[in-house]
């Protein structure tokens, strides 16, 4: 997969991966598991050193994500460099994690922000993210030490599938084909978007630690600082630093919108053997990661999985009531084109006007009659210039009530219609019906 095999000096073979490590300041680790018979030799020469993580060595061939890679980034710089990253004035900026090693990466500039607020730890890293952080880490080696590890180069790698790669990850995967740190897959593609697995950033990583010390680059007294290593997955920033006041943890839910969905081990539509369970409509969930169509998602039975982003949609249900009816507005809108079905009450499936209503208001706890005239009493009546996003508009002829639809501002409504079903059209002039009343259901 990576780059060609290194001569090894600097440590002796281990024998099969069942092994422990030595010299390990938490004392003794015990492997859980067994790398690829491709990656066993390498694999062995870096537990040995103890330059891998008690993370990554749990599954070697587990995706990799963006939380287990930096940890093993921030560990091989500062072994590397005989530095500690400072963060005692670095301000947290993220929602969703709190971690100093991660806060150590975006301080020196080896991993950024998915968004500028979410760092999405569990978020899983591709060939081509994996290469730019590398690269970012040898970088920052090289400066602190003041030594020169990649060769520049000009010429551009030639991959069939070049024309897959981020124009952002152009230059650092060009800079790793050139360096030997990384190469193709073996049919000449470099699979930029392909997912990468323990084995594989423990190795490459390996490999550009094994360039650095035989060229004399290493600070020394490098391996006893891997020996160690204070390693502690769960020391946060609050922790490492008491003077920082972190943020609060990102909360963010979201409820299913198809009538049943798969949740899958992997982003991946066409493998009908990575369904882990299924969803139903309606059903809240927590967004805990996001890579491209696709968030990872927390059940309410705690599992953890990957949903299409087509067939979920955010709320936050911290909001104020006040909040409530743009919320609701926003939830109401995302069922637009559902099919009419007189007596039906599915959002995704078929619904009527009142049950349209009624499923939409439930969602946010309130309890609607189910037919339409039933919800044309419930609440209190108000005037049209109190109208608010999220009241009821009733319409019907002489005081029977044949039609009800929510209010979603600009003089518009949102209704489950017999011809089109679930459309956004106007207040006035669309109804045959007139309108006979509105109601406030939330206060």
């Amino acid at each position: 997969m990576f780059g060609t095999q290194i001569k090894k000096h600097c440590v002796r073979a281990l024998g099969i991966c069942t092994l422990v490590t030595l010299g390990l300041s938490a004392g003794i680790r015990v492997q859980a598991a067994t790398p690829s018979s491709w990656a066993t030799r390498e694999i062995e020469s870096a537990v040995e050193i103890n330059l891998v993580t008690d993370t990554l060595v749990q599954d070697f061939q587990k995706k990799l994500t963006r939380e287990a890679y930096v940890e093993l980034l921030v560990k091989t710089y500062e072994a590397s460099t005989n530095s500690i990253i400072d963060i005692e004035a670095v301000q947290n900026p993220f929602e969703d994690t709190n971690k100093a090693f991660i806060l150590k990466a975006f301080e020196a500039g080896i991993a950024t922000g998915i968004t500028e607020k979410t760092f999405v730890p569990e978020a899983l890293v591709t060939r081509e993210q994996m290469v730019v952080m590398m690269v970012r880490m040898i970088k920052k080696i090289e400066d602190e030490n003041k030594v020169q590890i990649l060769t520049a180069t000009k010429n551009n790698s030639e991959f069939n599938d070049q024309h897959a790669i981020s124009s952002w990850a152009m230059k650092s995967i060009n800079l790793a084909v050139a360096n030997t740190i990384v190469s193709g897959t073996g049919d000449e593609n470099i699979n930029p978007d392909g997912f990468s697995t323990s084995e594989q950033a423990i190795i490459m990583n390996y490999r550009v630690f094994e360039r650095m010390l035989e060229d004399d680059l290493l600070e020394k007294e490098w391996q006893g600082r891997l020996e160690n290593y204070e390693e502690d997955a769960t020391i946060t920033l609050e922790k490492a630093v008491a003077k920082i006041t972190l943020a609060p943890p990102m909360q963010i839910k979201a409820i299913v919108t198809a009538s049943i969905l798969n949740l899958r081990s992997e982003p991946d539509l066409n493998n009908p053997n990575n369904i882990i369970g299924k969803l139903s409509s309606n059903e809240e969930v927590t967004i805990v990661g996001e890579i491209d169509a696709w968030y990872q998602v927390k059940s309410n039975s705690q599992i953890t999985g990957y949903v299409h982003k087509d067939y979920i949609q955010k709320y936050d249900p911290s909001q104020p009531v006040s909040d409530v009816r743009t919320q609701l507005v926003a939830y109401a809108k995302n069922f637009v084109g559902t099919r009419y079905r007189y007596g039906g009450t599915s959002l995704t499936g078929g619904v009527d006007c009142s049950g349209y209503t009624g499923q939409i208001f439930a969602k946010f706890g309130y309890a609607l009659d189910r037919s339409s005239r039933g919800q044309g009493k419930n609440g209190v009546a108000i005037a049209r210039n109190q109208l608010l996003p999220g009241d009821l508009v009733v319409y019907g002829y002489g005081g029977s009530i044949s039609h009800v639809a929510i209010f979603i501002g600009n003089g518009q409504i949102i209704h489950s219609t017999s011809s089109y079903g679930v459309r956004i059209t106007a207040l006035d002039g669309y109804m045959r019906e007139p309108i006979i009343g509105y109601r406030k259901v939330i206060f």
